[in-house]
């Protein structure tokens, strides 16, 4: 960290954080000593100091932005943190400022999901810095990419707070812990690598069961995964308004007359996808970026992003007047340098990580290097241009990250279009149906923008053509209306739902972790929202299919091939559980088991007389705005118009004719 900058935070904190460590962290080990003799009283001061160095450095690093807009120069983030809103599907919000510790310590178990760049990490940044000033615990910010099966998240906490000369007492750690007043941060659940998934969230789960009289913040983006915390509170971010898109590039430019000519021209032409950029913090920082860089403003994502990396690598050194460029130590030019990353990019995509120590990073750099015939390069010298001349790479501590998620997913996005044509449809394919394709979804919708015409002939007919099938072979032996087979067949494209019932008094934790593995198979965590009779009742289960994630990233292009109705539903729990009392599915299921809803006719889910209610019951099980269905008035028709443009690329003479 620059050295004056991170003085004067310290001269601030200091006194902020003896407070913190004298008020939750002194009694307790005060207590412990009078119970464990002498010993732990020796070993008192020297404890208490560890803390308290750990406290001020965690809170110096907290209190700066690396950001990417200003070459990965530090800044306070209190110079540039707009205050950002959380949202509960139930509306309740609440406002990030500097008093949001005191929220987190009342709730105790807050999920804060959202996208890329609508700003999870600066939100714990800012809630690790209101409790030490607030006085509402001992923050612990814990980076879960950092996690594996060979490090787990107590070996993590430790690791902070190890000195050079002395490893830290685990033992008198995690009685600390288990008193209390802690509020642990994790952030980046999703960048855990899928390898060791399962074992790190069984992991974090223990860890907060037995830890539970503190509290938690897990940060991420969406993921079926986090199902695995029913009991937090979940909350979106609200998207940025304009008039704090403006007050946040104003922040950029100092207030000065660039950020200004900016939003004139922004004013000047406003449409869909320059206000895509302004309701994100990330991509309005580096729309300030790109502007500042080249003048005019850029309407497609993925150009937006190439003009981001061409502001990297043309940037004029300001210390040193507006004439001089920085020479890449690598020597290389920009569409090498493109190239080498693209590659880098995939090669981070398929391997679900972003951070690396410096020999795996070297090697990476090598293999791209390989890939791209680029034989003069030196991997070392690439490295130092990709943290100085181009800095899309940003050193934390001994790790060696992209300075963003998503400049990573652009180049990954760039790699399949250029560099893997010949495979380019099976990789798009493997993406999309992938399990875990939330992980993928801003890779798609950045190959979205850059190849739209290939991304429908591949990914667009692939979904018309699973739904065609789906709609054309489910449901058909059953006596039912055409209204509710179309209904169910809408409910089940996107979801897999189970159900079970009982007569027996349970909870959630019973019922989701008794779903047997074969129903389980490679699914995420089952989910629950589904409301019940005391003494027992019936209870609806869902995983969200693949094909749910890839229909919300179409509507959310405004694709006409998807509809999001809202689903209207009793609030009232005492109509539920008059549907569930009446319902002739409670009586004529078999007990105790769990059965996948198909369309199979002998289940009584699929009795013509229970067949609505379990349409209603499904329903009952998600949220209004959870819900995504094929237009089928479109479908038949952009099928065609796909088909139409394949038959014509088909004919033997189509590009040669007329050469």
């Amino acid at each position: 960290m620059e050295g004056l900058l991170f003085q004067q935070i310290g001269a601030f904190a200091l006194p902020l954080v003896t407070k913190a460590v004298e008020k939750f962290i002194e009694p307790k080990i005060k207590t412990l000593s009078e119970m464990t003799g002498e010993k732990l009283q020796i070993a008192k001061h020297v404890f208490v100091n560890t803390f308290e160095k750990t406290l001020l450095y965690s809170y110096k690093k907290h209190s700066v932005l690396n950001t990417i807009v200003f070459n990965n120069q530090q800044k306070l983030l209190k110079d540039l943190y707009i205050p950002l809103t959380i949202k509960t599907s139930s509306t309740i919000e609440e406002t990030i400022d500097d008093r949001c510790s005191a929220y987190i310590k009342r709730v105790k178990k807050v999920l804060i999901t959202d996208t890329a760049g609508m700003g999870k990490s600066t939100i714990m940044k800012k809630i690790f810095l209101s409790t030490v000033e607030m006085e509402n615990g001992i923050p612990v910010m814990v980076e879960l990419r950092r996690l594996g099966k060979d490090k787990l998240i107590l070996d993590e906490i430790l690791e902070q707070l190890n000195t050079v000369k002395k490893p830290t007492n685990k033992a008198l750690v995690l009685e600390l812990i288990e008193k209390g007043d802690f509020v642990f941060l994790l952030d980046g659940y999703d960048e855990i690598s899928l390898r060791d998934k399962a074992i790190v969230t069984k992991n974090i789960q223990d860890f907060i069961s037995k830890a539970n009289n503190n509290c938690f913040v897990i940060a991420s983006r969406p993921e079926g995964a986090l199902a695995s915390f029913g009991d937090f509170l979940k909350y979106t971010i609200l998207p940025l308004r304009k008039e704090q898109s403006y007050e946040l590039l104003r922040k950029y430019n100092d207030y000065g007359e660039l950020a200004e000519r900016l939003i004139a021209k922004i004013k000047e032409r406003e449409n869909d996808s320059i206000d895509e950029f302004l309701i994100n913090p990330l991509l309005t920082s580096l729309l300030y970026n790109a502007f500042e860089h080249k003048q005019t403003i850029p309407f497609k994502k993925h150009i937006f992003y190439r003009q981001v990396f061409d502001a990297f690598f043309d940037t004029h050194d300001i210390s040193k007047g507006d004439s001089y460029v920085r020479d890449k130590i690598s020597e290389i030019d920009s569409d090498d340098f493109h190239k080498m990353l693209r590659y880098m990019g995939f090669y981070c995509m398929k391997r679900s990580r972003i951070e690396f120590n410096k020999d795996e990073l070297l090697n990476i750099i090598s293999e791209a290097k390989t890939f791209s015939a680029i034989s003069h390069v030196q991997p070392n010298l690439f490295l130092k241009d990709l943290l100085i001349s181009v800095p899309l790479f940003v050193l934390d501590g001994i790790y060696f990250k992209w300075a963003h998620r998503s400049i990573q997913e652009y180049f990954a996005a760039q790699f399949i279009y250029i560099d893997a044509k010949s495979q380019q449809k099976e990789i798009l394919l493997k993406l999309v149906q992938n399990p875990a394709i939330e992980k993928h979804l801003n890779v798609l919708d950045l190959y979205y923008s850059i190849d739209f015409k290939s991304f429908r002939k591949i990914v667009v007919k692939s979904l018309i053509e699973e739904y065609l099938f789906f709609s054309s072979s489910q449901y058909r032996d059953n006596v039912i209306a055409d209204e509710l087979r179309t209904e169910r067949i809408h409910l089940c494209f996107e979801k897999e739902f189970l159900i079970f019932v009982t007569d027996n008094a349970v909870d959630h934790t019973s019922v989701k972790s008794g779903v047997p593995s074969k129903l389980r198979g490679d699914k995420k965590e089952f989910i629950i929202r589904q409301n019940v009779l005391k003494g027992g009742g019936i209870w609806i289960l869902y995983v969200h299919h693949y094909r749910h994630w890839l229909m919300s990233m179409l509507y959310g292009k405004g694709h006409p091939l998807v509809l999001h109705p809202y689903i209207k539903k009793s609030a009232s729990p005492t109509e539920n559980e008059k549907l569930m009392c009446r319902s002739r599915i409670r009586y004529d299921m078999p007990k105790d088991i769990y059965f996948p809803i198909n369309d199979k006719k002998e289940m009584p889910f699929n009795f013509p007389d229970n067949f609505d209610d379990t349409n209603k019951l499904i329903k009952l099980a998600f949220y209004s705005n959870e819900h995504y269905r094929i237009n089928i008035s479109e479908a038949d028709k952009i099928l065609k118009e796909i088909q139409d443009e394949i038959s014509l690329e088909d004919k033997t003479n189509f590009l040669l004719d007329g050469l």
